[in-house]
């Protein structure tokens, strides 16, 4: 008869919940082992770190580089220079410091360009003017990674300063509240892919869009003052993002890229030979915009009587400037120039702002040379001064001498009396 088998009572049941006890113990006393040991070399390294920060402090300031890879290290430990200004990273290192003046920087670049941009300006055109903004005597370095990081920590500040991505590691910074939509931002990215500009058709034959959805974006966004409307073009219109085009087209002045546009989607009277424009302007292709285009259009009433082209007062004309496009010399059209060459065509305007300056200028005069008369009266005071003060010290002196010279005589006399009293007693 075969044996029963054991081990399904309550005693099994027993063992098997001791047997599982002791495992979660041992597994706890591993674990507490553990995190004691990943808490020590924790420690060790933070201190590493804390003595590396101390031994390259000048490294850190000076080469971005350099600083990138050391946040890098910190955001792997968890150490965050910028979390608190009383702590080690801002007292020793002086990294939070950095960054919460980069920020303010920002911040003031972000808010005098937005009037041109829209709001919207990428991080090279803001590491370029932040560069030139930095005094002479601290020019440190800035990164793109720097930049970054001090918009990062603006957001605690609400949601004014966003991050746009573009793609192929390039941003646009967002410095006006209000959160751009998806459409808008692969509008964006086709105008940074085209030039800094898009148009209607563009958008329908990249982007797959319908006709109207593509004008109700562009709209928008020219309403949002993020974009700019250009009706000179030949075929179609254009729309143009100031924050991609001013910095793709920085080599040209700033008068000549201001030249073909206005904000908020209004219309600019087009560029063209007047009544009274000169004969070297019958073969309108010598003439270029702004943009290296060939200038086709037809007359348009109130031009210029030096150049032929609207926009701007005789006086004010700068026009002829040459270019090179493509190794090719022409002659740019600046429409918003205001260098003045003649004081015959001097608008009664002008003439009194020019009055006034002068006026200005000789009351400047006037008060530096008080200032200077003021300056040397001080001088000879001061002179003066010195002089008697010397004269009384000479004075001072002369009299101690004197004081001197008497005592000593009349050491000299008493000691001469003594000497004649003891000679005439010994001779008694």
């Amino acid at each position: 008869m075969a044996s029963r088998r054991r081990g399904v009572g309550i005693g099994a049941i027993q063992k098997k919940q001791d047997v599982q006890a002791k495992y979660n113990t041992k597994g706890d006393e591993l674990a507490s082992d553990q995190l004691e040991r990943f808490s020590q070399q924790l420690e060790a390294f933070t201190k590493k770190l804390e003595e590396f920060a101390i031994k390259h402090r000048d490294d850190i300031h000076k080469n971005s580089q350099f600083r990138r890879h050391f946040q890098e290290m910190c955001t792997t430990v968890g150490v965050d220079p910028l979390a608190s200004s009383k702590g080690f990273w801002a007292e020793k290192l002086g990294v939070g410091d950095f960054y919460y003046e980069l920020a303010v920087q920002v911040v003031e670049v972000c808010m005098a360009t937005s009037h041109l941009n829209g709001g919207i300006i990428t991080i090279d055109d803001l590491r370029n003017r932040l560069l030139r903004s930095r005094s002479k005597t601290r020019k440190e370095p800035i990164s793109q990674d720097d930049i970054i990081r001090a918009v990062k920590k603006l957001k605690v500040l609400g949601h004014g300063f966003e991050l746009i991505p573009l793609g192929s590691g390039r941003f646009l910074i967002q410095s006006v509240p209000g959160e751009l939509s998806m459409d808008d931002t692969r509008v964006l990215q086709l105008a940074e892919e085209n030039q800094a500009h898009v148009s209607v058709e563009l958008c329908v034959d990249s982007l797959r869009w319908e006709p109207e959805r593509a004008k109700r974006i562009l709209e928008r966004l020219v309403q949002m003052e993020k974009a700019w409307v250009d009706n000179q073009a030949s075929d179609t219109v254009h729309y143009w993002f100031p924050s991609l085009f001013l910095e793709q087209y920085n080599c040209l002045s700033k008068s000549h890229i201001m030249a073909n546009f206005e904000p908020l989607g209004a219309n600019r009277r087009i560029p063209g030979a007047g009544s009274e424009a000169p004969s070297t302007l019958t073969n309108p292709s010598t003439f270029v915009d702004a943009m290296g285009r060939p200038i086709t259009q037809q007359a348009v009433s109130g031009a210029c009587s030096k150049c032929g082209f609207a926009g701007h007062l005789p006086y004010q004309c700068r026009n002829n400037l040459p270019i090179e496009i493509d190794g090719v010399k022409k002659t740019a059209v600046d429409v918003s120039s205001t260098s003045s060459e003649s004081s015959e065509d001097e608008t009664p305007l002008k003439k009194e702002d020019k009055k006034l300056r002068k006026i200005s200028v000789k009351k400047l005069q006037k008060k530096l040379k008080k200032l200077r008369k003021k300056e040397k009266a001080k001088k000879k005071r001061k002179r003066r001064h010195s002089s008697s003060s010397s004269s009384s010290s000479s004075e001072s002196e002369d009299e101690k001498r004197k004081k001197k010279s008497k005592k000593e005589k009349k050491k000299h006399s008493k000691k001469r009396k003594k000497e004649t009293s003891s000679s005439s007693s010994d001779s008694d």
